[in-house]
């Protein structure tokens, strides 16, 4: 700890007639050097961090986890090692924005005795203004010892795949051709070391892939296989492959994640190999391969046994709540395979681009629901009539009443003391009036989104907490459990949040949360939950979803509804233990206002807490819908409506045991966001709400709530049925084109590639091929559409498409794999597309 010295300084000379004989100089050099007995009085007392000095005991170092990866916004964490070699030391390690002086601290208190050699890990939120951070080890409200910490932002829209290999070298050029771009951004490719993966699934908004190979999983903590798994329900895809390691490197991946059990290795003959590779390069030969019996999922590859017991699986995938595993049994990095077209396509299909990456566990727009938190009674405006009533007689007895008592008491003097008199009483009127509007009592209230999925009960809490006080008051804030705390992302964005105090672990803290008079201040927790387990049986027949969803736990839900796309069936409450049937359309597109009007149409508030609870629903809706600004826009694509069939149930109440140091009125609403899986068996037909898309590559333009939005250039967009587990044989296939969410409705006109002398080249889509747009909605222009022939591996463009019109594809086969996704390729070839979408439609078999 610094010290600083004040010293009395020199004695001031005394000023006589002689003065006059000093020199200029000599004044000078009296004047400098008080100058400078003031410049090292104010260095002694600025406190110098002692990792500055070198004669420090205390040394800190700090490495940030996932290799300094991270998204804007998202959690990020650091692993800081200190070193003691002084007196011991009891303060906290601080974790800090670097570029943002208005960003929250995140502490944990330290305690470092002499000799103490210590490792913590600090979590952090980045910034969206700045890519470091800055640790610090504080002591008495001194900093003792700093270092800063570099991390790297990754693009919000850029696929981001972790490798955690032996030898990840032999793989990751390979995974970077497959990655390309989406969105224009090319994909972040990283090699890590498993130790590096965090141990909190709050803390993997960075990985959307994770790639294994040969390193023992039991190199794995507890918290990190949990964290791994909670990442892996709410929509990560972990992609296990073979190689030189054998399968004891996979036995501590739990059996109820893997699609099956690696249990031996086996030679794989050429003849099985094209099932999951495809068209083979020359010189294909054997491999040997991760092998095993199936137990969940579909299987990508299989070959007999070597004891003729049967057939042996050594390439499945299985979903696993909103996400995936997928074992490839073979080795990517075999001589013959790697850096072959084959050895891309098959990084293609396993990466399997979707909307369900793990970056969009929580919107990065919450503006709707921090404005939610003020939908209480005690923050409301009071009523304009009793503010009229009140203003009225203020009038009328500061002027004409008091006039004319005065008058009539012949003693208009006392005007001078009436009227100061009368705006005193009013105003206690007026602060009397405010608190029984208001209340005396402090209000906590929480909303919060939970996204987990059926058939699993853990999920990723995202809780939005206001508190209310009736004076100013600063809280000491606790939650148990560990929740990690933050300010919201819209404050954040807007550079308007106010800076907190954050101290984590169980429990974590806020400390000297300040709120304002009669004022509600708002924060954001979020943590991986228990969640209500709901079982289902659900199979897709024809065009329709059906069977029984069963409320497998305690937990008695509210309101459930099954949404999927542009259907919606309201089930209603749903005791614990209680079973409900299904019957639900394969909807089509749906936009946000249609979904809000379809749940909450019909419900009307009976008293002040329904209509506080029923707004606060509305926004839960709207927040989880997407981030577009018009909510009642028939233009706006609904994400709810993009996840496949989905449960959503309510609970009253807060979520968390939040405590404030005082009493407090406890208010607040929970919604359970469950995507559930589905079965399908024989003939079915997928409607847009059941075919999801993801943008792989793009030269220009990207999407948002409203469309795809082109410049000049090429985009290719990957469609594929969401859910959908087994072999699709298409029989099918419908397009419509136009602005706004699209769904082809009715029978389709047979729509016809380009003659073959107006194909344009594959090398250059931009120069060839018809040469006006395709036309638009009032004007604007459509872009060409071109969908990839698996056949012949090329990409062929269709006659050009009128908007909003449905179009049936002549020979759906040759664009449709086996597991129901295509391609394609928009070409502008003017000067933009704008808010445009494609709607697709299929029907097939499934086996």
């Amino acid at each position: 700890m610094t010290r600083s010295v004040v010293g009395s300084g020199p004695a001031m000379p005394r000023v006589v007639a002689r003065a006059t004989t000093f020199s200029i100089p000599r004044l000078a050099v009296l004047t400098l050097l008080a100058a400078l007995a003031v410049l090292l009085a104010a260095i002694a007392a600025t406190p110098v961090a002692r990792a500055q000095d070198a004669a420090s005991p205390i040394t800190i170092t700090a490495e940030p986890l996932l290799d300094g990866k991270v998204r804007a916004g998202e959690w990020a964490v650091v692993r800081v090692h200190v070193e003691n070699a002084g007196p011991a030391v009891e303060g906290e390690l601080r974790l800090r924005t670097a570029t943002d002086s208005q960003a929250s601290g995140y502490a944990i208190p330290v305690q470092l005795a002499t000799g103490a050699r210590q490792e913590h890990l600090l979590l952090g939120k980045a910034g969206f203004f700045g890519s470091r951070f800055t640790v610090d080890l504080v002591q008495d409200d001194q900093v003792v010892a700093t270092t800063r910490v570099p991390v790297v932002a990754i693009d919000p829209d850029a696929l981001s795949v972790f490798v955690v290999a032996e030898r990840p070298e032999a793989i990751m050029a390979d995974i970077r051709a497959a990655a390309g771009s989406r969105n224009g951004r090319a994909a972040s490719v990283t090699a890590i070391a498993p130790e590096d993966l965090p141990d909190r699934s709050e803390a993997w908004g960075a990985v959307d892939r994770l790639v294994w190979q040969d390193v023992p999983a039991e190199r794995l903590t507890t918290e990190q296989q949990d964290a791994l798994r909670t990442w892996i329900a709410l929509g990560g895809e972990l992609v296990i492959v073979g190689g030189s390691g054998g399968t004891g490197s996979l036995d501590a991946f739990p059996d109820s994640i893997l699609p099956y059990r690696p249990e031996q290795l086996v030679d794989v003959p050429v003849a099985d190999l094209p099932q999951l590779l495809g068209t083979l390069p020359a010189g294909a030969a054997p491999v040997p391969a991760l092998a095993g019996a199936l137990r969940d999922g579909t299987v990508l590859g299989s070959t007999a046994a070597p004891d003729g017991s049967g057939e042996l699986v050594f390439g499945a995938r299985a979903g696993v709540g909103r996400g995936a595993v997928t074992i490839v049994g073979v080795d990517p990095a075999t001589s013959w395979l790697v850096g072959s077209a084959v050895a891309r396509d098959l990084w293609t299909s396993t990466l399997r681009p979707s909307d369900l990456a793990a970056g969009i566990m929580a919107s990065q727009d919450d503006g709707v629901l921090v404005n939610a938190l003020n939908y209480l009674p005690s923050v409301a405006l009071p009523p304009m009539d009793q503010l009229f009533l009140l203003f009225l007689a203020y009038v009328l007895l500061l002027g004409p009443i008091s006039y004319l008592v005065l008058r009539r008491l012949d003693r208009r003097e006392w005007a001078w003391v009436v009227m100061p008199a009368l705006a005193l009483v009013f105003t206690v009127i007026a602060y009397g009036l405010g608190i029984v509007l208001k209340g005396t009592t402090v209000v906590v209230n929480e909303l919060a989104v939970v996204r987990g999925a059926a058939d699993a009960d853990r999920g990723m809490a995202d809780v939005y907490v206001g508190v209310f006080s009736p004076t100013r008051t600063a809280f000491d804030v606790t939650l148990p459990g560990g929740a990690l705390l933050s300010g919201s992302t819209t404050d954040q964005q807007n550079g308007e949040q106010q800076p907190l105090d954050i101290v984590l672990g169980d429990p974590s803290r806020i400390r000297d949360f300040q709120v304002g008079f009669g004022s509600l201040r708002g924060f954001r927790a979020q943590s991986a939950v228990d969640t209500p387990r709901i079982e289902t049986d659900l199979q897709l027949v024809g065009d329709r979803v059906q069977g029984v969803i069963r409320n497998a736990s305690e937990q008695p839900l509210e309101d459930v509804a099954m949404v999927y796309g542009g259907a919606v069936q309201k089930i209603g409450d749903l005791a614990a233990g209680a079973s409900h049937a299904v019957d639900v359309p394969v909807g089509g597109a749906i936009s946000r206002g249609r979904l809000v009007r379809a749940l909450f149409a019909d419900e009307q508030a009976v008293d002040a807490a329904d209509a506080r609870s029923l707004a606060s629903r509305v926004a839960l809706v709207r927040h989880v819908s997407g981030d577009g600004w018009d909510w009642n826009g028939e233009q706006l694509r609904d994400e709810v409506g993009t996840m496949g069939p989905v449960l959503l149930a309510w609970t009253p109440g807060g979520l968390l045991d939040i405590e404030v140091g005082t009493g407090a009125d406890r208010v607040g609403d929970t919604l359970y966001l469950l995507p559930v899986g589905v079965e399908a068996q024989g003939a079915v037909q997928l409607g847009a709400s059941a075919i999801g898309h993801t943008v792989v590559e793009s030269t220009t333009g990207s999407e948002n709530s409203e469309g795809f939005y082109m410049d000049r250039g090429t985009m290719v967009v990957e469609y594929r049925p969401a859910g959908l587990e087994g072999e699709f044989s298409v029989t099918g296939l419908d397009l419509r084109l136009g602005s706004g969410p699209q769904a082809p409705i009715g029978t389709g006109t047979l729509l016809q590639p380009l003659p073959i002398a107006q194909q344009p080249t594959q090398e250059d889509p931009l120069r060839t091929g018809p040469a006006a747009p395709a036309p638009g909605v009032d004007g604007m222009e459509l872009p060409a559409i071109q969908l990839f022939d698996r056949e012949s591996g090329v990409w062929i463009e269709l006659n050009p498409l009128v908007s909003s019109r449905t179009y049936a594809i002549a020979r759906p086969q040759r664009f449709v794999d086996e597991s129901g996704a295509f391609r394609v390729r928009f070409v502008s070839r003017g000067q933009g597309a704008y808010g445009f979408s494609l709607g697709a439609r299929m029907s097939g078999t499934v086996s």
